[in-house]
Order: structure tokens, then C-alpha cells, then sequence
């Protein structure tokens, strides 16, 4: 009886999975070979593969710091293919790569990734129209979900003062005007954004000021349902401010928790997330590095 009973669920768990469309989220991976925690982006890429077997992702989107230390100056840097091709490599992942941008991007040059999407070098998956941009994700039974990718770098301070190449030439009232006219935008059923910086979270940078500053009111304005970032390397879940956050910057380094408390989720772990969509229903679920689910929130409309 049990094992009917196990069956059935699995069976309906298949169901709920085929009426939704899926994304995994993967946040601060990107590392050279030589490097020492180049083995946990490895470890993460797996488990992401072991998942994506099961969901049939449409696609993974990148939260940042795709590279250390710091971005490719062009597109032919070798480290799109060491720590990019050959490293999510496996059947299941061979899909878009929709890309965020984060601060060590801007260490080096942004130029590389632009160029690295519009010459469709390598497998072709890597997907960056523009440093900040936007794209409607088809749901299943014609529902659409409108996914808003801004570049954050240039609303940190510290950043402007010096050290990441041209963020201080980014037009930061320009963007978020295009913010909140892309979050206006009628009709969706889901209206969800990335970014790299967190507004809130448990790791010890001051960066999630500034972005509190900034970006917050306009994500609130719009009313939007999910911000998804990177940035501290630790996953978490938390709703504050009238804001549903989820953080998952663990793709290759797990660091310790500098704020504990006042989240739905804190954890101590590699690994990424994902993200189910349908017309009636959001569910964010963080993996650790196996593609074990550690945490899953379901958010109805």
C-alpha cells in the first residue's frame, strides 16, 4: 500500500511539473582552475544537471560575479570555456544562459560578456542583450511572466568612488526609469527581477543599503513578486519590507552567516535554486550541491 501510495505522489508530483515552467538560478560561480573552490563550482554544476534532468529547466539564470576575480576583457578569454563550457557541460544544461551582471564583472571588463552573447561564441547559450534587460517567459496554459534583469553595480557607492572600470558612467535614474516602465507593463502573471546586490541578507557587506535606497521603492512600486540576487555567498529566503527576496550566491564558495535571524531560510551550503512558474503559482526551492531541496516556498496569486 505504501509503495501505491508513493507511486501516486510521484505521479502527481510529474503532473504539477509538466504545467509549470521552469528556471534554475545560479549566483557567484564562475572560477579559474587554479583556483581552490573551483571544485565546489564543479560539485554545484552537477547537482544542477541532476535537477535539470527532472525539471527540463527553459533556462538558467546567472546572478552575478559569473567570473573571479574579475570579468573577461573580451571574448576570447579562455575562462569562458574553463569555467563556462566545460564546466556546465552536461545534456540536461545545454539550454540559455540568461545572464545578470555583478561587481566583478566591473573589475574587469563588461565588454567580454556583451560581445561573448552578440557573437554567439561558444555553445551560443550565453544570453546578455545589454547590461540591464527584459524578456516574457511564456507559462503553460497562455499565462506570461515577465522577467526584468538590471545591472546593480552602479547603484553602489563604494563602486563609483573607483577600482570597477565604467560603472560610474551607467545612467543609474535612466534604468531605473526603464525599471519601473518594464514592472507597468499589464497583462503578466508574475513580474520577477534579478539583479545581483541583495536588499536584505544575512552576509556582512553594506552594499544592500544602497540598494535599499535605490532600487527598493521602484520594486515596490511596481509591485513586483520576487527578487531574485546573489552577492553573499550563503542561500536565504526572506520577505521584509513588503518584498519576497531570495539570495543565492553559493555557486562555487559557502561563506559564514554575519546576521542570523529574520529570514524564512538561512543556509550553510553550496548550491543554487530554482524557480517553478505557473498562472497560479511560485515556487522557489534552494539546492545544496547534491540538487537536495534544503528549502521550498510556494507563493499563490
Amino acid at each position: 500500500m505504501r509503495r501505491i501510495f508513493a507511486l501516486i505522489a510521484l505521479a502527481l508530483a510529474a503532473q504539477a511539473q509538466a504545467n509549470e515552467t521552469h528556471l534554475l538560478l545560479l549566483g557567484d560561480w564562475g572560477r579559474e582552475r587554479s583556483d581552490a573552490r573551483h571544485p565546489g563550482q564543479v560539485a554545484v554544476a552537477a547537482g544542477m544537471a541532476k535537477v535539470a534532468e527532472r525539471l527540463r529547466p527553459t533556462a538558467v539564470v546567472t546572478l552575478g560575479d559569473n567570473f573571479y576575480e574579475t570579468g573577461p576583457a573580451s571574448p576570447d578569454d579562455p575562462i569562458f570555456r574553463t569555467a563556462f563550457e566545460e564546466v556546465y557541460a552536461a545534456p540536461s544544461l545545454q539550454v540559455p544562459f540568461w545572464v545578470t551582471l555583478g561587481n566583478h564583472e566591473y573589475m574587469g571588463s563588461v565588454r567580454g560578456h556583451l560581445e561573448y552573447a552578440a557573437k554567439r561564441m561558444g555553445s551560443g547559450r550565453w544570453t546578455l542583450p545589454a547590461r540591464h534587460w527584459a524578456r516574457t517567459l511564456d507559462l503553460p496554459g497562455g499565462a506570461t511572466a515577465k522577467l526584468i534583469f538590471i545591472d546593480t553595480s552602479p547603484f553602489i557607492g563604494r563602486y563609483r568612488l573607483g577600482g570597477h572600470s565604467d560603472v560610474g558612467a551607467q545612467d543609474t535614474r535612466a534604468q531605473l526609469a526603464w525599471l519601473a516602465a518594464e514592472l507597468s507593463e499589464p497583462g503578466h502573471a508574475w513580474r520577477i527581477v534579478f539583479g545581483h546586490h541583495p536588499a536584505w541578507s544575512g552576509g556582512i557587506r553594506p552594499d544592500d543599503e544602497d540598494i535599499r535606497r535605490e532600487v527598493l521603492p521602484v520594486l515596490l512600486r511596481g509591485k513586483a513578486d520576487l527578487y531574485a540576487s546573489g552577492h553573499e555567498h550563503h542561500p536565504e529566503v526572506v520577505r521584509r519590507g513588503g518584498l519576497l527576496q531570495l539570495v543565492t550566491g553559493n555557486g562555487s564558495e559557502c561563506r559564514p552567516i554575519g546576521k542570523p535571524g529574520g529570514a524564512l531560510y538561512q543556509g550553510q551550503h553550496l548550491g543554487f535554486a530554482s524557480l517553478s512558474l505557473s498562472a497560479e503559482r511560485m515556487t522557489l526551492r534552494q539546492h545544496d550541491e547534491a540538487g537536495a531541496v534544503r528549502h521550498e516556498l510556494a507563493v499563490g496569486r
